[in-house]
């Protein structure tokens, strides 16, 4: 839903276009015969202006279905320089992560944070996506301050992505990840290491893959969290969505921890997107 707004104030006028998006969940949830239902929407509001030097500036507003803060607000400038978002956003990391999380309930990704300035340059290289990104030491959110830089590359029907981060109490992570897509086929596989201040990394491996035929997609996740030789997790994820029509979608999802007792867990629910 676009909409357009003019106003004039001492004789000179702007007019920005203004964009309303969301979505609206509803599922049930059996875990281990504990059941639950749970509602979950966020509306996005976006205003759009090109300006008078060929410069674009942006606004985006975030607000869940409590009418609070859903993170993700920010300022955004983008021209020949680049793209510079400003506020609650993406750390350079997490501009490129989770290529394996394709569910609505049940599948995790791997960790990450946000920060508070995103810079995207210039691409020189076709297909070459470059982020760099800073936290101050006070936040709007818990995460430490800090740096990111990351790089993607896309080659069409595969990715390859890198990051690097580095926070202001003496951890630190890394990120790897690849993508591949062929006739309704992703593959998706990311490692995301953590490095305390000890200097003991906790690795995170994740592996996916969706199928799509017609209005049918089943996914595949799983992911692994292992520290000083230990696996602490091993959450294997599938699910099956049927989209009823482009805006509605319906889905089954479970999962389960290997290394958990009484961790298995199905999500039924249907999800709206406008």
């Amino acid at each position: 839903m676009t909409l357009a707004v003019a106003s004039a104030f001492t004789g000179s006028a702007f007019a920005a276009d203004v964009t309303i998006s969301g979505s609206q969940e509803f599922n049930y949830q059996n875990a281990n015969g504990a059941t639950t239902t749970e509602l979950d929407g966020v509306v996005s509001i976006k205003a759009s202006t090109e300006l008078s030097n060929g410069w674009t500036a942006s606004a985006d507003f975030n607000i869940d279905e409590e009418a609070g803060n859903d993170g993700g607000n920010s300022l955004t400038l983008a021209g020949p320089f680049g793209k510079l978002d400003m506020g609650d956003t993406s750390s350079a990391t997490d501009a490129i992560d989770d290529v394996t999380d394709w569910g609505y309930a049940q599948t995790t990704g791997t960790d990450n944070v946000d920060h508070a300035v995103l810079y995207t340059l210039p691409q020189v290289v076709s297909g070459l996506t470059v982020n760099a990104s800073f936290a101050a030491d006070t936040n709007t959110d818990s995460n430490a301050g800090g740096s990111a830089l990351s790089a993607q590359y896309d080659a069409g029907f595969a990715q390859v992505g890198y990051g690097v981060l580095d926070n202001d109490d003496n951890t630190e992570a890394t990120l790897m990840n690849a993508t591949f897509s062929v006739a309704g086929v992703n593959l998706g596989y990311e490692v995301y290491t953590v490095t305390d201040a000890s200097d003991v990394d906790t690795d995170d491996t994740a592996m996916g893959a969706t199928y799509t035929v017609g209005a049918v997609t089943l996914g595949y996740e799983n992911v692994t969290t292992e520290s000083a030789g230990t696996t602490s997790a091993d959450v294997t994820a599938f699910g099956v969505h049927y989209a009823v029509a482009n805006e509605l979608t319906a889905f089954v999802e479970t999962s389960e921890d290997d290394k958990t007792a009484d961790s298995e867990t199905t999500t039924v629910g249907v999800v709206y997107k406008f």
